[in-house]
């Protein structure tokens, strides 16, 4: 924003940030009375992003802003149940219940983009220039996560004639080429302001704000590998496939979004001439979305041996699920450095 007010018809100013930023998300869903639940919780990225302003004719004011993140740790549990009822010639395997299954590994980006219009409104106070933009805007977000070499443990009952008593066991999921993502886009439009306080020639500090509310898309997706040890008398261990996705779009969704920050623009002085047009800045955001109780669509491969045949693999696809809630928070602090045209 950095003093863009003056004679000149058009004024134009364009800034490069970069920084950290901490995002979670949270979805739950039900299907058939059985909870399904995913936490990507301390997310810490690199951001790189733009961001410029112009104002034009003394009052239009245009505002648009794009960056990505770049995903470098965090954490992720996924709980899920598990229903298991599995004929073999010699033995049976049953098991029912909820399964936690974390994450060793998890990578992926963040992406935001954003164009608003407005007019200013201008006063002074004393020594200070005050600006205040209403906006109206349109905003597209979108998050995607991927998680491998997940654990998680499965308790089953064995039912068999060539051992003694029925006996408990666990199946395990070690890792390996487990896998699970999860993909979200929030879009619409939005309304809100800037608010810029011009201190002195070289000292500016702002603020910004705004209210969204638009659609929804997800898309869930997980595939895992399941092993189980049976007991010495069967000397083997057997190998199972299975899987979850999740498909919801175009649900109403609503957010919030702020800034604050300041600016410091170089001075010209008899050694330089590159001043009053260069600045850089500090800027903190906060962004959170949520949406609830919206109906999803569920695919199930379920467990089935690694062994079968491609086509006798069934899917079973369940539409009475439900998406509870889905929430977005994320938290940054940037460095700005700009250029005043």
């Amino acid at each position: 924003m950095t003093g863009w007010l003056h004679a000149a018809t058009v004024d134009f100013d364009f800034d490069i940030n970069m920084g950290y930023r901490r995002d979670g998300l949270i979805w739950d869903a039900k299907a058939q009375g059985a909870a399904f639940a995913t936490n990507w919780n301390q997310l810490n990225l690199f951001q790189l992003g733009g961001l410029f302003h112009l104002q034009a004719c003394d009052r239009l004011y245009v505002r648009g802003s794009g960056d990505y993140g770049f995903l470098i740790n965090g954490h992720n549990t996924l709980q899920r149940p598990y229903d298991v009822n599995l004929d073999f010639s010699q033995f049976s395997l049953s098991g029912t219940g909820q399964e936690s299954i974390l994450a060793t590994r998890i990578n992926g980006s963040t992406w935001d983009v954003s164009l608003a219009l407005g007019f200013s409104l201008q006063a002074l106070h004393n020594s200070s220039h005050w600006t205040l933009s209403p906006l109206c805007g349109y905003s597209y977000y979108g998050q995607d996560f991927f998680m491998s070499n997940a654990v998680g443990t499965q308790e089953w009952l064995m039912t068999s004639l060539l051992t003694a008593p029925t006996g408990v066991f666990n199946a395990i999921e070690p890792g390996g080429t487990n896998q699970h993502e999860t993909c979200c886009q929030w879009q619409g439009p939005w309304v809100g302001f800037d608010l810029d306080c011009g201190i002195n020639d070289n000292w500016h500090c702002f603020g910004t704000y705004e209210y969204h509310f638009g659609w929804l898309t997800l898309h869930s997706s997980e595939s895992f590998l399941t092993q189980a040890p049976l007991p010495a008398a069967f000397n083997e261990t057997l190998t199972f496939v299975e899987g979850e996705s999740w498909k919801s779009s175009g649900h109403f969704a609503t957010g919030q979004e702020c800034s604050l920050g300041f600016e410091y623009t170089f001075s010209s002085s008899g050694y330089t001439s590159w001043g009053d047009h260069w600045f850089v800045g500090l800027r903190g955001g906060w962004k959170h979305w949520s949406c609830h109780q919206n109906p999803a669509k569920l695919t199930i491969n379920p467990l089935t041996p690694t062994n079968a045949e491609p086509q006798s693999v069934p899917q079973v696809e369940k539409p009475q699920a439900t998406l509870t809630k889905v929430e977005w928070t994320s938290w940054s602090a940037l460095l700005n450095i700009g250029y005043h045209f």
